[in-house]
């Protein structure tokens, strides 16, 4: 499943290439036995960069404030557990499904 909730929070994952000609959603695939979306951010990796583009990023589709939105797992590797903050799993769902992906 690309997406859980478990008390008000969502949680997926991701697998990031950074240093890409545009930030968003390319695609899925599977980490370590997991499904993932496949994500590229604009951003250089250094200094924590790319992980603040991630950040603004969601918080964006997800029309959330930033503080919402979390790298729960992996902050210095590519595949990341992300988690987002006060939303329902079919609001999630909505919020993917108008970028193209029915999760």
């Amino acid at each position: 499943m690309l997406l859980s909730e478990k008390d008000g929070r969502i949680i997926f994952y991701i697998k990031v290439t950074a240093n890409a000609g545009h930030t968003g959603i390319v695609g899925m695939t599977r980490v370590h036995d997991k499904p993932a979306f496949k994500v590229q951010v604009k951003t250089a990796r250094e200094g924590g960069k790319a992980n603040q583009a991630l950040i603004v990023y969601f918080a964006e589709i997800f029309k959330t404030q930033k503080r919402n939105v979390m790298i729960d797992a992996g902050e210095t590797q590519t595949f990341k557990k992300m988690m987002i903050l006060n939303m329902s799993l079919e609001e999630a769902k909505n919020y993917f499904k108008q970028l193209g992906f029915f999760v």
